[in-house]
């Protein structure tokens, strides 16, 4: 695959554009700066590589594969049509990563990995660990190896932490500063505009960056030759997506005093994608050249980030520290998937497709020229089956003839409710076909029109026939119908962040010194939502509910299955399969930098975090727990047989015992959901132990002991999922997995 980037970047110069010639004598000027973190060998940490801005618009890094490209053992997770999820550090992947964002950890994925064969494979979840946007960012570490002391848990395989700009990075020797950056990738036709702007006044200053993306579906090999028209497993083009990618970052800055600053912080990312899943092999989708098509997947999916920070930093120089920052963030992140089937193929869709024309004139059922149809039935032997089988012909007005997958015989007018601003109710009589057992063949009657209603919602009159007789219609249901489902996980945190750094010298030793504390609440939950409904209604729909057999009208609630798509939209009740849970997480820190010598530095790092999980199940508030997903799990369910109403001398006894019974799969359900929702707590000490020994000018070496863990998650603990195939119980006695490098 040919692959072609490039960036551009814009500056606004003022010049005098009638400038003349002039002999001018020049000052001497003094250019200084900080040097880039990694251009000094002498900073960097073994195991650890810090990219600044600079490298990243150096490297045209624009996503996660790009950040990594040239990270030796480490890979981004790919998971189809939701994109990456995190990364792969030596083998170790996902959630066993720990990720952050000025501090905070960002979304984890259902680790069950049942659970996950089931839905990631079908795209029922958008079950993926959430991006970021690169323009917005002043660094990025990539640490390789367990190390828990700075991220706290998930840290197995290593981390990758992100720090965000900030107006002081762009406002060293200026008061303002305006940057546009565009870009444009061939391999999923990706445009990228991005305005970054800074600026001070006095006491405040502001920095504002405003990135859009824009891209299709990433180009496979073969991309252009393949044929486009092939749907489900055979299809080997990839499937069609328009991804659209808006990040902003605002921080707004305060500094009174030199030694106090206050910083607001609004950082928001939304990546949504929607597409069609022609490769998907279980649509209900005909082939392209037929002149129907019976509706597609159509994917909407969404992975949606709000940061909203405050941060206090101190830079007095006190025994304690030289400078401290107090920070509260409030993150919000919602992944959703959202699926829905459906036809987009208007006329030719084969719910609404009319081929024949046939049309309603004088209470007769007509062709597109006007003129009446006839009926051919005829016997032959079934192709496929062998053997003699009824075959349906219809003949139009003008002497064509149309096979039976373009029309249906199947409404009868003694069970159709007919609409009267389709049909003529004033007439007393319709045509129809009846079907006569002697021949095997329909004939043309007549019926009455003797029963009339009037819809009380709509106000319109409808008439039915008290006799039997089929109308001839086109072959579809009259109406598009849509059904979807929509899956959200939610993951909002509430932290705050304590931290202090200490230069001191004890004797020959220098200490640089950081420590703190975090504490942190975290709610993760469910949503499943589904329904149907249905659109563009044709002559041949169902118009109205009606009665039922004793002229009572129907209702949405109590109405044929065959009536409530195509005239009573439905959403099902909220479920989920995760119970939700309240996480409380708080940590303390001490690192030490230690320069022993000219030639030896010793790093010192602890830290201790406890994790506390407390299930947060309301019921009838809370999302529903499937019966099904929890019944007999853990504790018993012997259903009693279902009450007989013959065996009751009072019919209140056999109602109340029958209620009960009734009560007995959700009393189950309940009470294995109880038994699940406990509370759990984890506790774990983290440390990292290295050196820095430098026996020559031109020679380092470098030693690192460290120690990570990742307590289990959520799902984890409280998933349950019953399922023919696999059964996912919760395990409350799961310990946090430890990794040492």
């Amino acid at each position: 695959m040919n692959r072609l980037k490039f960036s551009l970047a814009a500056l606004l110069l003022l010049s005098n554009l009638n400038a003349k010639e002039a002999e001018v004598e020049l000052k001497e000027v003094t250019v200084s700066g900080e040097a880039e973190a990694q251009s000094d060998p002498l900073q960097k940490k073994v195991g650890q590589n810090v990219k600044s801005s600079k490298e990243l618009t150096k490297t045209q890094v624009s996503d996660n594969k790009d950040l990594v490209r040239y990270e030796t053992g480490v890979t981004t997770v790919e998971a189809g049509r939701f994109g990456q999820s995190g990364y792969a550090i030596r083998g170790v992947e996902e959630n066993r990563v720990a990720i952050t964002v000025d501090g905070l950890h960002q979304a984890q994925t259902l680790s069950s990995q049942g659970f996950k064969e089931l839905f990631e494979g079908y795209g029922n979840f958008n079950n993926t660990r959430n991006g970021v946007e690169f323009e917005t960012l002043k660094q990025a570490t990539i640490s390789k190896g367990a190390d828990s002391v700075r991220t706290g848990s998930g840290s197995l395989g290593g981390s990758v932490m992100f720090e965000t700009k900030d107006a002081r990075d762009l406002l060293l020797d200026k008061d303002y500063f305006y940057g546009y950056k565009g870009g444009y990738n061939t391999a999923d036709n990706q445009t990228m505009h991005s305005h970054t702007l800074a600026g001070r006044f006095k006491w405040f200053d502001i920095l504002a960056v405003q990135t859009k993306r824009r891209h299709h579906e990433t180009e496979n090999y073969g991309y252009k030759d393949y044929d486009d028209s092939v749907l489900g497993r055979t299809r080997e083009k990839a499937d069609p997506y328009y991804i659209k990618k808006t990040s902003s970052l605002i921080k707004l800055g305060f500094q009174p005093h030199e030694e106090h600053r206050f910083t607001f912080m609004s950082d928001t990312y939304k990546n949504r994608s929607q597409g069609k899943d022609l490769s998907y092999t279980l649509t209900l989708s005909s082939n392209r050249d037929e002149i129907v098509d019976t509706g597609l997947r159509y994917n909407d999916d969404m992975m949606d980030r709000k940061n909203r920070a405050f941060a206090y930093e101190n830079f007095s120089e006190t025994p304690l520290w030289d400078t401290m920052k107090f920070t509260y963030s409030n993150q919000k992140i919602k992944s959703r998937a959202r699926t829905e089937e459906h036809c987009q193929a208007g006329e030719n869709c084969s719910e609404i497709s009319n081929p024949i024309g046939l049309q309603v004139k004088n209470n007769k059922v007509v062709d597109k020229y006007g003129g009446e149809v006839t009926l051919q039935r005829t016997q032959e032997i079934d192709p496929q089956y062998g053997g003699l089988t009824w075959v349906n012909r219809l003949v139009d007005s003008q002497g064509n003839v149309h096979e039976q997958n373009k029309f249906s015989i199947n409404q009868n007018v003694s069970n159709t409710w007919l609409d009267c601003s389709v049909f003529d109710c004033s007439k007393p009589n319709i045509d129809v076909l009846k079907y006569d057992y002697a021949t095997d063949q329909y004939v043309k009657s007549t019926v009455p029109l003797d029963k009339s209603y009037t819809d009380a919602s709509t106000g319109k009159t409808f008439k039915q026939s008290s006799q039997s007789g089929y109308l001839i219609t086109p072959y579809g249901k009259g109406y598009l119908s849509r059904d979807w489902k929509e899956r959200d996980l939610d993951t909002n945190t509430k932290q705050f962040n304590l931290d202090f750094n200490k230069y001191a010298k004890t004797g020959d030793l220098e200490h640089d010194i950081a420590y703190g504390l975090s504490f942190a609440r975290t709610e993760k939950s469910m949503t499943n939502k589904q329904g149907y409904d249905a659109t563009s209604s044709r002559w041949w729909a169902p118009k109205t509910l009606g009665t039922d057999f004793s002229g009572t009208p129907y209702t949405c609630e109590n109405a044929p299955l065959t009536l409530l798509y195509a005239l009573c939209p439905r959403t099902e009740p909220l479920t989920s399969f995760l119970i939700p849970v309240k996480t409380k997480e708080g940590a303390l820190y001490l690192n030490d930098d230690m320069r022993v010598n000219d030639w030896l530095g010793i790093n010192l790092g602890y830290r201790y975090d406890k994790i506390k999980y407390k299930p947060n199940y309301v019921p009838g508030s809370t999302p529903k727990i499937p019966d099904d997903m929890v019944l007999g799990l853990f504790v018993p369910y012997n259903p009693s047989p279902e009450p007989k109403w013959w065996d009751y001398a009072d019919r209140s006894e056999w109602q109340r015992a029958h209620d009960a019974w009734k009560q007995e799969a959700p009393n189950n359900a309940l009470a294995n959901i109880k038994y699940i929702a406990r509370d759990k707590k984890f506790t774990n000490s983290s440390y990292a132990i290295g050196a820095d020994i430098d026996p020559l000018d031109y020679f380092r070496v470098q030693l690192k002991y460290s120690k990570g863990f990742r307590a289990p998650t959520s799902d984890e603990l409280y998933l349950a999922f019953k399922h023919p195939d696999f059964t996912s119980q919760p395990n409350p006695d799961l310990q946090p997995d430890i990794a040492q490098t």
